[in-house]
């Protein structure tokens, strides 16, 4: 692939123009397509960069001169363009969720892995320089043994009730990054218990979702874990973890914008990160960067489907433990 991977992004929206950018300046990809149900917005984006646009994904996605595409597409789309994908022999990298539905997602796990064509999911925290760096000493035994961990992930204000009412709720759609990353850094999850509440904003009701959520998690390890999810935190968007080991503590924190602080009389004042686009932007970079090596090296992707698939897993335990009001397993991968 002289000129480098011909690369289709379907869906460009916010985070899909954003992933549209980083592929049309990044050495060794080529961002030969682009589609949206909005054709005014691919257009945009595709004229921007010079991309063929698409209305239809799908017609993307059989596109002769694409040759991996990356699905930024509403999630209840997720399922049926991996599946288009596989079928053209493409390599996938998909945002998450694989799908809102635990069955569908395995059966769409069990195609990828039949096919043998390589697909990477969107678990951006993973690229992230902190949490790389936490990763990596963790495997170090920097901390010794780990005991527990905690993870707070609060975003500025809640989505819109369209967005909510086709989400999956805060499990499936906000909270399966944490648990990607308990995952990630800890182990595989057993059992959870989770609570949760609605305070500001009753439209969460409506879909049976809460705004703030709570989890419980036992490991496979014996480790422990608390994890925290809110909707609207009503000062910025703030991520938080901490993991805790026999000999000591590794934390990734980045709540100010800008290394400022403001201090005036009986106020100390520093400016909040705005949202998860700003704080991610080098971890959205990073997993597309992996993606593309990966690719050209024949290497295997990370995370991959399977690691899709265990999220939802953990994800749907905690929906359902929310419900039932009891600890819930976590079936095995």
């Amino acid at each position: 692939m002289p000129q480098g991977i011909g690369v289709a992004v379907l869906g460009v929206g916010k985070l899909g123009a954003i992933h549209a950018e980083h592929l049309a300046q990044t050495p060794g990809a080529r961002l030969v397509a682009v589609a949206d149900p909005i054709l005014e917005r691919a257009r945009e984006i595709g004229g921007r960069w010079g991309a063929k646009v698409f209305q239809d994904p799908f017609e993307a996605v059989r596109a002769p001169d694409v040759e991996a595409v990356v699905i930024v597409s509403a999630t209840d789309t997720h399922a049926a363009l991996i599946g288009a994908a596989v079928a053209e022999r493409r390599a996938v990298f998909c945002e998450k969720p694989l799908s809102l539905d635990l069955a569908e997602a395995e059966a769409v796990a069990a195609q990828v892995r039949r096919a043998g064509v390589p697909l990477q999911i969107g678990f951006m925290r993973r690229y992230d320089p902190g949490y790389r760096q936490l990763y990596e000493r963790l495997r170090a035994g920097e901390i010794g043994e780990v005991v527990a961990l905690r993870s707070i992930s609060r975003d500025p204000a809640p989505p819109p009730e369209a967005y909510v009412a086709v989400s999956g709720g805060i499990f499936r759609d906000q909270l399966i990054h944490d648990f990607d990353l308990a995952r990630f850094l800890v182990g595989e999850v057993r059992e959870v218990f989770a609570v949760g509440t609605v305070r500001a904003h009753p439209f969460f009701r409506k879909y049976g979702d809460v705004e703030e959520a709570m989890v419980t998690l036992r490991f496979a390890g014996g480790e422990i874990g608390q994890l925290e999810g809110t909707r609207a935190s009503g000062y910025g968007y703030d991520i938080d973890t901490e993991v805790l080991g026999t000999r000591g503590a590794l934390r990734v924190q980045e709540l100010e914008a800008l290394p400022l602080t403001v201090r005036t009389q009986g106020y100390v004042r520093q400016p909040t990160m705005p949202g998860w686009i700003e704080r991610f932007d080098a971890a959205y970079r990073l997993e597309l960067e992996a993606f593309l090596d990966g690719l050209r090296r024949g290497a295997a992707l990370t995370p991959d489907a399977e690691d899709g698939v265990a999220a939802l897993r953990v994800a749907e335990a905690a929906a359902h433990s929310l419900q039932r009001g009891v600890s819930v397993g976590v079936a095995a991968s």
